[in-house]
């Protein structure tokens, strides 16, 4: 059987780093990670069209699409591509400040295929409660040292 093959929608500047390779810890499958295989130190308007062409045949070629907050534009447009190609978009929601970042994004949580909630019981609640797109779309898990999320 093959490895599930699944690509990082993820903000490529060098502060998240760290914050990504946490998450991808906590995934199964063989993971594309932009901020690996992009040149993260150029500005966006300096990138060639190899790096955008790298990442769309990533996308193609994953099974799915794992975000991790916070997301920026071209995060959003990569979440609507899986959505548009039919393909499930998994968001990982860890902390207040995670959620945050997305809570405003009403197009893109209307894009996800299911938010997961980890380790924060409060959280979560807050979120059943008050995010009428996220609401029918938010599971919660309690993930300890080594763990894997259930997708």
């Amino acid at each position: 059987m093959a490895m599930i093959k699944y690509y990082l929608v993820s903000r490529i500047s060098e502060e998240y780093h760290k914050k990504h390779m946490k998450l991808v810890d906590m995934i199964e499958g063989e993971p594309f990670i932009p901020h690996l295989n992009n040149p993260y130190n150029l500005r966006h308007d300096k990138l060639p069209i190899d790096v955008f062409n790298m990442d769309c045949d990533a996308m193609k070629e994953s099974d799915f699409g794992i975000v991790s907050l916070p997301i920026g534009e071209d995060c959003s447009s990569e979440i609507g591509w899986y959505a548009g190609n039919s393909k499930p978009i998994y968001c990982i929601i860890r902390t207040m400040q995670e959620y945050d970042n997305l809570k405003t994004i009403w197009m893109v949580k209307g894009f996800l295929t299911e938010c997961v909630v980890i380790n924060d019981l409060d959280l979560y609640n807050f979120i059943k409660e008050n995010d009428v797109i996220l609401n029918n779309k938010l599971r919660f898990e309690i993930l300890k040292n080594g763990e894997k999320i259930n997708l």
